[in-house]
Parts: C-alpha cells; sequence; structure tokens
C-alpha cells in the first residue's frame, strides 16, 4: 500500500469555491442566503 499526500488547503479551497457557486445559485433562484446564527443560553461562562 503507497501512502497518498492531502493537500488540505487546496481541498479546503475547493469546498469553498463549491460552496459559493452553490450559494449564488441559490439566490440566483429567489432563495435566501444561508447563515450561521450562535444563540448562548445561560450565564455559566464555562
Amino acid at each position: 500500500m503507497t501512502a497518498h499526500l492531502i493537500d488540505g488547503k487546496l481541498i479546503a479551497k475547493q469546498v469553498r469555491r463549491d460552496v459559493a457557486l452553490y450559494v449564488d445559485s441559490l439566490k440566483q433562484a429567489g432563495k435566501r442566503e444561508p447563515g450561521l446564527a450562535v444563540v448562548l443560553v445561560g450565564s455559566d461562562p464555562a
């Protein structure tokens, strides 16, 4: 079995490009742009 070198930066760049194209297609279809939100619950700083 031979080793395979995986270039994580290249893969990340490809994934970002694919996601950007997908989001653009959603926006052109009249859909909302996806987002990310964080909801903090409670007062424990841990």
